[in-house]
């Protein structure tokens, strides 16, 4: 299907409140998005000028996150699969990454951008609902990942997270 949102059941539809996690996700985020709580970016960072990959099989993961951050005011990219991730991180700014995903375990992905001269010195955020605990994000830092986080992560969080992520990388470049 290539329209995501089409994916997930529309809340104001009979039948669909309460009950179904995507319609409530939904929800909560046209709600979070109409508030705005989002941190003002970074001094000297203009989030319409960043494309973030937002790379997780879960669906409803993915639209959460990707949702979060464009309502932040950054452009997004998504992918579902490793393979995805490693065809799609040139075009990115950086990248949000589930660690387990379908082909190739999160922390394998992390080690090939590192390994490729085009992707190196991307940001990465690794981001997982399954394995949190010290014992695993030591094991995503060690692979490369600038960033562990357990989900759900407040979309202001992620953002702010990003911003600091992006100054960083920017001002390397300069």
């Amino acid at each position: 299907m290539d329209n995501k949102e089409a994916a997930l059941p529309d809340p104001n539809e009979p039948g669909n409140r309460g009950g179904s996690g995507a319609a409530s996700l939904r929800s909560h985020l046209d709600n979070d998005a109409r508030r705005s709580t989002a941190p003002r970016p970074a001094l000297g960072v203009d989030r319409s000028q960043h494309t973030i990959l937002v790379v997780d099989d879960s669906e409803a993961a993915k639209y959460a996150v990707a949702r979060g951050l464009r309502a932040a005011g950054f452009r997004t990219l998504e992918g579902s699969a490793g393979a995805e991730c490693l065809e799609l991180a040139p075009k990115a700014d950086a990248v949000v990454l589930d660690v387990h995903l379908p082909d190739i375990n999160g922390l394998e992905v992390c080690r090939l951008l590192r390994a490729n001269d085009a992707t190196a010195s991307l940001p990465i955020v690794h981001m997982t609902a399954v394995y949190q605990g010290e014992e695993h994000e030591a094991q995503s830092i060690a692979a490369g990942a600038n960033a562990y986080l357990g989900a759900p992560v407040a979309p202001a969080e992620l953002a702010a997270l990003l911003d600091d992520l992006v100054v960083v990388v920017t001002r390397a470049k300069e």
